[in-house]
């Protein structure tokens, strides 16, 4: 369960989600990660970015953390060629590790975020990535989510799985020899 509480009331309290940070065009992120426990000090930093609440969560039967839940969400869908990184803000990150192709699969990406509290976005379809490039990420959009919804979205790329396929994936590009053979004079004398 997630519950809001005034600064003042948070000292000596772990924090239930990230508390972003926003300095116009130098810095976007975390200020405090999740589990931060509040200190007094903390209080006027929080105060410098418009917080006089932030958000305790307390761990509830049936639910899961929107850390944890965009974690489950990415791993289910990838396959060896990616790795998934963070949270960070809820986010979990999709990479490559290695060179190659981004391969996504545009139906499981409608079907994932046909669900009103799943974001899935993705580079474009057969874009060139390299070794530790961000191609995806996905979250869920609420702090917490039942367990119950968690296991239906968890079960559309688990089910690719079963027939070794995966919503997403970079594969390696195929380099093939080729060769030339002028046929005519015409060509060879630069005539045509």
């Amino acid at each position: 369960m997630i519950k809001k509480v005034k600064i003042e009331d948070a000292v000596g309290l772990p924090l239930g989600a990230d508390v972003t940070q926003i300095i116009p065009q130098k810095y976007k992120g975390p200020l405090f990660r999740k589990g931060h426990v509040i200190s007094k000090k903390d209080l006027d930093m929080l105060r410098m970015i418009g917080k006089e609440y932030v958000w305790i969560y307390e761990k509830q039967e049936g639910f899961i953390h929107q850390d944890e839940a965009s974690l489950r969400i990415a791993n289910s869908l990838i396959d060896e060629s990616l790795y998934v990184s963070g949270p960070s803000e809820g986010w979990a990150i999709i990479k490559a590790k290695e060179s190659g192709i981004f391969l996504g699969d545009d139906k499981i990406a409608k079907k994932i975020n046909g669900f009103n509290r799943t974001i899935l976005t993705t580079i474009e379809n057969y874009s060139l990535v390299s070794g530790n490039q961000q191609v995806a990420k996905c979250k869920i959009t609420s702090i917490e989510t039942n367990e119950r919804l968690l296991d239906k979205i968890e079960s559309i790329g688990k089910d690719l799985k079963k027939d070794n396929k995966s919503a997403l994936r970079v594969v390696k590009p195929m380099i093939k020899r080729f060769g030339v053979i002028v046929t005519g004079s015409e060509v060879y004398y630069g005539l045509v």
